[in-house]
C-alpha cells in the first residue's frame, strides 16, 4: 500500500504563494516516488501522515488529534517577524517539523523544540542548463514577487514614481512577475501605481516556471523588496540563472553571496540601481561574480526527488 500523505494547506492552484509552490513541487516529487498525496483544508480522516502548512497553523494549533503523525510544514510562522519576536510556538502535539531554512529552525529551537524533531528541507531546483552571457547595459531588471504587503511592492512603486524620469533617462526597464489574486485590495493599489509607470515597469502577471526562467535569462539584475525571507525561492532561481541580486537587509534569505548586495532602505536600493545603470564597469563586475557564484551554488542545490527521499527518511524515523 502506498504511503498516504496529506498536505493540510490551501489549494496551490487558487493560492499560488511561494510556500504553496514549494508544497506542490514536493508533493509532485513524493507522488513520483509512489506516495499517495493529496491536499486538504479540513482534517483528513484516512492519512498515514499529515503535513500542516504554517498558513493553517492558527486554525489547528489548539485541536491537533493524537493520530496520525502530524508534522508542521513551516514556511513563515507567527513570531518570526521583528515586531512579533516575543511569540513562541509550542511543540506540544506535533510529531515534528519541516522547515525551508535555518532561520525557521532557529526560531523553533528557541520555542522549545528538540533538534531531532526538525528537518531543514530547502527547496529543490532543476538544473538550469544554459545561461546567456549578458551585457552590462542597458539594465534589464527582473522582480519576482506576488502582490502582497510583506513583499514590499507598494512602497517601492510609490518611491519609483518619484524616480521615473531618472529611470527613463538611464533606459532602465523593470519587469515584475507575480500573482494579483492573493490580496485583492492591496493588488488593486499596486496596479493603480503601475499604470503611472509606463515605460519604466512592465507587470507580467502570474508566470509559469518556464516563463520565469525566460524572464531571468533576458535580465541582467534581480531585485527583491521584501524585508524578511525564510529562504527566498525566487532568489534561488536568480542565482541559478547567474543574476546579481540587489535586496533589502533581511530579505536576502539564504542567499548572501559574492554577487548579492543588500541595503537598509528602498531609496538606497533605487539609487544603487541608477548607479549601476551609469557604471558599466561595476555592473560587469557583478555579472562576473554572479557567474562564478552560479558555478559553485549549482553544486549545492538538490533536486526535488532528492528532497523527497530525505523527507521520507525523516518521516519514517519519526513514526
Amino acid at each position: 500500500m502506498p504511503l498516504k500523505i496529506h498536505f493540510l494547506a490551501p489549494d496551490p492552484a487558487t493560492f499560488p504563494s511561494g510556500g504553496n509552490h514549494y508544497n506542490q513541487a514536493l508533493a509532485d516529487a513524493l507522488t513520483r516516488k509512489g506516495c499517495a498525496v493529496q491536499f486538504d483544508t479540513d482534517w483528513p480522516g484516512n492519512a498515514d501522515m499529515v503535513l500542516v502548512d504554517s498558513l493553517m497553523y492558527p486554525k489547528w494549533k489548539e485541536q491537533l488529534p493524537s493520530a496520525p503523525p502530524v508534522f508542521l510544514l513551516a514556511h513563515l510562522l507567527p513570531g518570526m517577524l521583528p515586531d512579533q519576536s516575543t511569540i513562541r510556538l509550542s511543540p506540544k502535539g506535533w510529531t515534528g517539523a519541516i522547515t525551508t531554512g535555518t532561520p525557521t529552525k532557529k526560531y523553533l529551537l528557541e520555542s522549545g523544540w528538540y533538534e531531532d524533531q526538525i528537518l531543514v528541507l530547502e527547496p529543490g531546483a532543476e538544473t538550469v542548463l544554459s545561461v546567456p552571457q549578458r551585457r552590462s547595459s542597458p539594465l534589464r531588471i527582473a522582480w519576482v514577487a506576488n502582490l502582497l504587503p510583506d513583499k514590499g511592492i507598494l512602497p517601492f512603486l510609490e518611491l519609483l514614481e518619484t524616480y521615473q524620469a531618472d529611470f527613463k533617462a538611464a533606459t532602465v526597464q523593470l519587469s515584475l512577475a507575480g500573482s494579483k489574486s492573493m490580496d485583492i485590495d492591496y493588488a488593486a493599489a499596486c496596479l493603480e501605481k503601475i499604470t503611472r509607470l509606463t515605460g519604466v515597469l512592465e507587470y507580467l502577471g502570474p508566470c509559469s516556471s518556464a516563463q520565469i526562467s525566460g524572464l531571468l535569462k533576458r535580465s541582467n539584475l534581480f531585485i527583491s523588496c521584501s524585508r524578511f525571507e525564510t529562504f527566498g525561492m525566487a532568489l534561488q532561481e536568480a542565482r541559478l540563472h547567474a543574476l546579481p541580486i540587489l535586496a533589502l537587509d533581511g530579505g536576502v534569505g539564504n542567499h548572501l553571496s559574492i554577487a548579492t548586495e543588500s541595503v537598509d532602505q528602498l531609496a538606497k536600493l533605487i539609487e544603487r540601481v541608477l548607479d549601476l545603470a551609469q557604471n558599466r564597469e561595476q555592473m560587469q563586475r557583478l555579472l562576473d561574480l554572479a557567474w562564478l557564484d552560479r558555478e559553485t551554488y549549482s553544486g549545492q542545490v538538490f533536486t526535488w526527488e532528492q528532497q523527497a527521499t530525505q523527507l521520507l527518511a525523516f518521516l519514517s524515523g519519526r513514526r
